[in-house]
């Protein structure tokens, strides 16, 4: 599985957004409590615009984090409450983009 994950993120830093979505679906298949497979998968959702599957994924991710009581592992809590602020950016920088690109139509 980490060697899933660590495709799932290569192929998301090389801008191929779909196979990394697919590759984090697959970690989720082998092991579906992972919280930091539905964390990634949310990021490359949101790539690919479907902030209602980020958002889905994201809420999954907090529900096993919190229920494996990783809240006493105060660098583990860091590091998910980081991944998912970084996921709630890019949905934001896609609907900026989105108006941004409405208000040049609309202009034109």
């Amino acid at each position: 599985m980490l060697l899933l994950s660590s495709v799932g993120s290569a192929l998301g830093s090389q801008g191929r957004h779909a196979e990394a979505r697919d590759a984090f679906s697959r970690v989720i298949e082998l092991d579906p409590v992972c919280p930091d497979a539905y964390t990634r998968r949310a990021k490359a959702h949101v790539h690919l615009g479907d902030t209602q599957a980020a958002q889905r994924d994201k809420e999954q991710a907090r529900r096993l984090f919190l229920s494996a009581d990783n809240t006493e592992n105060p660098l583990r809590f860091k590091h998910y409450r980081l991944v998912i602020v970084a996921v709630e950016i890019a949905a934001l920088a896609l609907l900026l983009c989105a108006i941004s690109s409405c208000s040049e139509r609309k202009r034109r």
